[in-house]
């Protein structure tokens, strides 16, 4: 069977009914505990070395998410080594820690922070969180949860913790959604994305310690999304603030912003008409990671494949004062997103949020829980899907982001 164990960050809540379908159709599946034995070259066999504990469900799935530090142009490797990759999602970091959320012990995501010496601590339990991020000065970790209402719906708030598990506490308390929180330089100030005004989503600045919001930008088409405060506290970096400008149909675009507002493009030559988004902080402050389809020279026109490739995804780095080209650093036709500078801005690097096969359109060996956790990429391909379906996935991906501004 095939199956998506996940799906980029802006739909991945109707992903866990998808998960659900899995496991209503167990019965059709092998698991490791019931499977007769194979020659050592089978998929079955390989994924059994890989963890002998009985029981857990396998399957053939596409779009498992995890973590890769880039290594090359066009290489990168797991964050977390060699072996099967666990579901993790929405790597934030600062210096050399990071934090995630993973379905690595449990159904729901939970936030998880990997620190300097690469062990890793759950900081939450029972929650579905999204998007943590680190607070400097061992302030903890800000984060979203989606949480159900009096209604009958749910909604997005945010929360805090501290970055030992201690100290839980909601942070915010209106009735719209409130998601991607950043945290400033000095720790006292939160900016995020909200639906309190009619029309747009904006982005509002409240007190870390709590207090009234302020909202900081002002479309008047699409929304404003996805915004990250630059990590550098000195007077020429603490007030730079870069979110994203979701158009719908005419794309996406970086703009440069402060606490007291003043937008502008962030890019005003190279870049001015790409589509970008998704952008984080480099450790030094002087520019940004962001993904982008548009490339610096445009790939010459080859001969058509069979089948068709799915599309590239490209991240790239760009200064602040926009004096040089943003560099390439990574393209790959893998889904990708969230980019963050892990370590220093002399030793350390990028890491993304990434399919885990090769290519958006390769399945590979997957195995989960019973009870819906853990799901995992085994590192055996399948085989390869149609791209069309991949394209077509996107397109869903993109429609459904649109509407819930994530």
């Amino acid at each position: 069977m095939i199956g998506a164990t996940g799906t980029p960050r802006s739909i991945r809540r109707p992903a866990r009914a998808a998960a659900a379908v899995l496991l209503a159709l167990a019965t059709a599946l092998v698991t490791l505990g019931s499977a007769a034995p194979e020659g050592q070259g089978s998929p079955t066999a390989q994924a059994a070395a890989a963890d002998p504990a009985a029981g857990r469900i396998v399957y053939a799935g596409t779009n498992h998410r995890g973590l890769g530090r880039v290594t090359g142009a066009a290489d990168s490797s797991p964050l977390f080594g060699p072996g099967p990759i666990h579901f993790d999602q929405d790597p934030s970091a600062r210096g050399g820690e990071l934090v995630f959320t993973s379905l690595r012990d449990g159904p729901l995501p939970q936030v998880y922070l990997r620190d300097a010496a690469g062990a890793v601590h759950r900081l939450t339990t029972g929650m579905d969180t999204a998007h943590p991020a680190l607070a400097p000065d061992g302030k903890g970790v800000v984060f979203e949860a989606l949480e159900p209402r009096g209604d009958g719906g749910s909604q997005h708030v945010l929360w805090a913790v501290n970055r030992d598990g201690s100290g839980l506490r909601r942070i915010t308390d209106g009735a719209a959604d409130e998601t991607h929180p950043t945290v400033s330089p000095d720790g006292k100030w939160i900016a995020y994305a909200c639906t309190g005004q009619p029309g747009h989503i904006q982005i509002f600045l409240r007190p870390f310690g709590g207090g009234a919001p302020v909202k900081i930008s002002n479309v008047t088409s699409g929304d404003a999304i996805d915004p990250t405060w630059n990590p550098v506290d000195d007077d020429e970096h603490r007030n730079q603030i870069v979110y994203t400008w979701d158009q719908g149909d005419k794309g996406r675009t970086l703009i440069l912003t402060s606490p007291t507002g003043g937008e502008k493009a962030f890019f005003p030559g190279t870049g001015s008409t790409w589509r970008t988004g998704s952008a984080s902080w480099l450790a030094d402050g002087t520019g940004v990671l962001f993904l982008s389809a548009d490339r610096l020279t445009p790939a010459p026109p080859g001969p058509p494949t069979d089948p068709a490739q799915p599309p590239v995804v490209n991240l790239y780095r760009a200064p602040t004062c926009s004096c040089t080209e943003p560099q390439l650093l990574y393209s790959t036709n893998r889904l990708i997103a969230a980019p963050t500078w892990l370590g220093t801005q002399a030793e350390g690097g990028p890491v993304v949020e990434q399919a885990s096969a090769s290519a958006a359109n390769v399945a590979d060996l997957q195995d989960i829980r019973p009870d819906g956790a853990d799901p995992r990429d085994l590192g055996v391909s399948i085989l390869r899907e149609d791209p069309a379906a991949v394209r077509r996935r996107r397109s869903g991906q993109d429609l459904q982001r649109d509407q819930r501004g994530r």
